[in-house]
């Protein structure tokens, strides 16, 4: 289901279980059923032990968030190197020894050692927000857009300097663990459900490229969601978090060409590689 629509989201998002997976007999409009392609010489059945394996990964709380996320990203990037120098063979060997690497935590220490870079994470996101535009027909996605515009730093005019972007987002991000206390699976839920409903990671041309725009989607809802924190006042409480999440799947979500143009400008701008994405993911 769609987040844009809120009660799909409040389930989705607020519900500890949303994401306990059963199976079911469901009836469903033929029209609504989209049939996938093998993907890159991989067969249904490897597909489906990969996703099952990406969305195992994300529900791995022992491990933090963009902790699982750097390691989709490794994952994709090994897939993508599976599909292209040995035709999607050994599929089944590769999540067997990203299994044992992730439960013998040896790259969760590698990860450690990163140190986070609020400042590019605050410019890189801003600048894939700005290229949406700061106008909206709906004056509920008006007053989002200006709210969040204001505590990000932005003056009458909308224009924000650097400085300005940069220190709101890092307070912000401060307080937002705190404000996600109320709900704490919204990002997890919010990443499983693009996972899901997207089918990351076979959604385009290779597994890597897919996690780009899994990633690009998840550090703006952040940059949103950190600009709401901003505050000299009280946290903000559960229906403004989610409204943020409803202007985020509203503007983005659902525009492909959108999508397509952030995946472009993180390669313009030499963000797509792990190594530089892992400082956007480290909080």
């Amino acid at each position: 289901m769609s987040l844009s629509c809120p009660e799909a989201a409040r389930l989705a998002l607020l519900a500890e279980d949303a994401f306990d997976f059963v199976e079911s007999p469901a009836g469903v409009r033929v029209d609504t059923v989209h049939a996938i392609e093998m993907s890159n010489s991989l067969m249904a059945e490897a597909m489906t032990e990969a996703r099952i394996f990406c969305l195992n990964l994300m529900r791995t709380r022992e491990l933090l968030l963009w902790q699982r996320l750097a390691l989709l990203g490794t994952f994709c990037e090994a897939l993508t190197s599976n599909q292209r120098d040995q035709d999607g063979q050994n599929v089944q060997a590769l999540i067997k020894d990203f299994t044992q690497l992730i439960e013998s935590s040896n790259m969760t220490a590698t990860l450690d050692l990163i140190r986070p870079d609020h400042g590019a994470q605050a410019k890189v996101f801003a600048l894939l927000w700005s290229a949406k535009g700061f106008t909206a027909t709906s004056p509920f996605q008006q007053s989002v857009i200006e709210q969040l515009s204001r505590q990000l730093g932005a003056d009458e005019h909308g224009v924000v300097s650097e400085s300005s972007l940069i220190r709101g987002y890092q307070r912000g991000l401060a307080r937002l663990d705190e404000a996600l206390q109320q709900t704490p699976y919204l990002l997890e839920h919010f990443v499983l459900n693009e996972m899901f409903t997207q089918l990351v990671p076979f959604n385009s041309k290779d597994a890597y490229d897919s996690y780009l725009g899994l990633i690009a989607r998840f550090g703006l809802l952040r940059l949103l969601l950190a600009a709401q924190c901003n505050t000299t006042g009280g946290l903000p409480p559960v229906a403004t978090l989610m409204a943020t999440v409803h202007l985020h799947c509203r503007r983005f979500q659902h525009d492909r060409a959108y999508t397509v143009h952030v995946k472009n400008a993180l390669r313009d701008s030499g963000w797509a590689g792990l190594d530089r994405l892992y400082t956007l993911l480290r909080t």
